[in-house]
């Protein structure tokens, strides 16, 4: 018989250790949820640390076994090495469902202890036998939900692959996006017209939607984030996005790859490192990436790295929500509820931006060059807490402000006024939107959703007594940028009027800015006036390369400047924009071409001037006996003067599309 201390030390010491690493997993699952590391910086996760504590607590239950019973009459040296290996190797047959508890009953029958002691030392082997196991098929389980997703990605059918960087609410929203749309056009194929089924061929295509660096979370929303895009049928890799491995690309079909973590710079990272790898391996026009980052950094950064065939498009949310603004706010009139003031024979744009973040600055910009039109005025109200809010976009943009307010021949004309030091919450601010002109429409977006519902309800409650006290007007649509789905969802399905009273009176607030709404294919992608600057850049390239020797290379070359440099897709998409407005608004219908010929140059100097470019001559142009061009790195062009002073050749670039068929305007020179 053995000393009652050891068979006291022995329980205690493995049960100790068992407690110590569950402790340790609980302490590591509350970092985790309160400091949210990246998901490939974590070495250690709360269920290794359980694997490991009953690995190490087993083992130490089966050394007195060994070191005791098999083993006492062995060299001291060899009896501990022996019991320390069998001990181990006895816990790998105790994971894998192959230990006999005959062992453990052998030993506590040998052991001089109270009977109490002993049998609660049994309970405890018995449960170490019984948990351990539990725990190996936990990895054997991940392990095989891993592989299956593997297989799954690697020996797939030919289809269009959606490469999403990381799981989140809007790499959630894209997919669902992505895959219900597939469902959904096959639907509606069969009642499409002959002329239809080219397009419609593109959108019944197969997609798989493919979601890296995915791992099972202790968090509540992560997990039900992962079981919705299953769910969906997407495949979900633990593996980070670089390192998946891209298959051959099957003939015919897209690769598009979206970096759409939430840290704009690990975006950027991954983004030239996807670079690099696709550069290599798929080298093709039909692989595209999605970088999700708006800083200068990253702009300069894309296009200075060689990409290759592949096309780079680097996402803005802010400008992103801007351009679906301009698309679909309905801002100079054409909508069922659009506020337009007439004056004399001018129609008045006058919009109030309450809150001047990033959003607000990309939207009052896009409304000073958009709102060149023949026989419309934009003005445009800021209102914000910053004291220094026209200084910060003089900061950015000097000859936008310079130009502000001033009326001269040949030069675009906006007003922009900034109501400063203004909080929202007080009655200061309701009183100064009660003593301006009447306006035509209010974007609401200080960043927070609560706080923007809130002040729009407060507008709509002041500018609804304005009306009421003027006898005359009516009250402007109000739009506030929400982010949450739900909300916006619940506003939609409301119907007209968006938001309702107690008697069912709505209060002409609608939600913009909804996860679903903006990261969606059409959102991102732009598809339709991506098409159309297609087609203006390669007009205006046709215009500026006819006269050239080898016309075919220039053309060439102009094409490629479109799909690699966002400075080109973007003015181009500026102007596609523009022309949708002004169709939409019936203008070609109702002046003449030269007239639309120098809206359209006043409107791009406006956008160049939003973009930070100033007016200077190009000295050297005359001496080397070619085109004046702008500068990009000093952001000057010698092209932002009056339209009657520009050149023959360069009025023609501006001629509207409907007559001309040019192109992109002089941006691009």
């Amino acid at each position: 018989m053995k000393s009652f201390s050891f068979a006291v030390f022995a329980p205690i010491l493995s049960c100790a250790i068992l407690i110590l690493f569950i402790l340790a997993a609980i302490l590591l699952m509350r970092q985790r949820r309160r400091s949210k590391p990246h998901k490939h910086e974590e070495y250690f996760k709360p269920f290794h640390l359980l694997l490991a504590g009953f690995f190490v607590a087993a083992a130490v239950m089966f050394f007195p076994v060994y070191y005791f019973d098999y083993f006492s009459a062995a060299a001291p040296f060899s009896r501990a090495v022996k019991s320390v290996l069998l001990s181990v190797h006895n816990t790998l047959r105790l994971f894998v469902l192959d230990g006999e508890f005959d062992v453990m009953r052998d030993h506590l029958l040998t052991l001089d202890a109270p009977a109490a002691l002993l049998e609660c030392y049994g309970i405890y082997a018995a449960l170490v036998y019984v948990l351990a196991p539990v725990f190996s098929a936990g990895v054997v389980l991940s392990f095989c939900r891993g592989a299956s997703a593997l297989v799954r990605y690697k020996f797939r059918l030919p289809a269009d692959i959606y490469l999403l960087s990381d799981l989140n609410e809007r790499s959630a929203a894209l997919a669902e996006d992505i895959l219900s749309n597939t469902k959904k056009n096959k639907n509606q194929a069969k009642k499409k017209d002959e002329e239809e089924k080219e397009t419609e061929k593109f959108k019944r295509r197969r997609r798989v939607v493919v979601f890296a660096n995915v791992t099972e979370e202790e968090d509540e929303q992560e997990n039900e984030l992962l079981t919705k895009v299953k769910r969906l049928g997407a495949i979900c890799l633990r593996k980070d996005v670089a390192d998946i491995g891209l298959k051959p690309r099957w003939k015919g079909v897209f690769r598009k790859i979206y970096l759409i973590g939430m840290d704009e710079d690990e975006n950027m990272r991954r983004a030239l490192t996807m670079i690099n790898i696709c550069r290599e391996k798929c080298n093709d026009p039909k692989t595209e990436i999605y970088v999700f980052a708006s800083s200068s950094e990253s702009e300069v950064l894309l296009n200075t790295v060689d990409s290759g065939k592949i096309k780079i498009r680097r996402q803005d949310e802010s400008r992103n929500l801007m351009l679906k603004t301009m698309l679909q706010g309905h801002i100079f009139g054409g909508g069922e509820h659009s506020v337009v003031l007439e004056e004399g024979d001018m129609k008045v744009v006058r919009v109030a931006i309450v809150g001047f973040g990033l959003y607000g600055m990309e939207l009052m910009k896009a409304l000073c060059w958009c709102g060149q039109l023949p026989g419309y005025r934009v003005e445009i109200h800021v209102f914000d807490q910053d004291p220094n809010s026209k200084e910060r976009v003089k900061s950015a943009a000097p000859e936008l402000i310079k130009y502000n307010r001033v009326r001269r021949k040949g030069q675009p004309y906006y007003k922009i006024t900034f109501h400063n030091n203004i909080d929202v919450k007080s009655y200061r601010f309701l009183e100064e939107i009660s003593t301006m002109e009447p306006v035509t429409s209010v974007f609401v977006t200080l960043g927070d959703d609560e706080l923007n519902i809130d002040i729009a309800l407060k507008l709509r409650m002041q500018l609804g007594r304005d009306v009421m006290k003027r006898k005359s007007g009516a009250v402007p649509p109000i739009y506030a940028v929400v982010y949450s789905e739900a909300k916006t969802r619940a506003a939609a399905e409301a119907g007209q009027g968006g938001l309702k009273d107690t008697e069912g009176n709505g209060y002409g607030i609608e939600f913009i800015g909804g996860i679903e709404s903006c990261y969606s294919l059409d959102s991102l992608e732009l598809s339709v006036v991506e098409q159309l600057g297609h087609q203006l850049h390669s007009d205006w390239s046709e215009k500026r390369t006819q006269n050239d020797a080898k016309e075919a290379k220039a053309k060439e070359e102009q094409k490629e400047r479109y799909d690699r440099f966002e400075y080109n897709r973007r003015s181009t998409i500026a102007r596609a924009i523009y022309e949708l407005i002004r169709s939409e608004l019936k203008i070609p219908e109702q002046v003449d071409r030269d007239t639309l010929a120098r809206y359209e140059h006043n409107r791009w100097m406006v956008y160049m001037r939003a973009e930070g470019y100033i007016y200077m001559p190009d000295p050297d142009a005359k001496k080397e006996g070619r085109t004046p061009k702008k500068n990009e790195i000093n952001k000057t062009h010698p092209m932002l003067k009056p339209y009657q002073n520009l050149s023959k050749e360069v009025r023609e670039m501006d001629m509207p599309l409907e007559t001309k068929q040019d192109g992109q305007t002089p941006e691009a020179q």
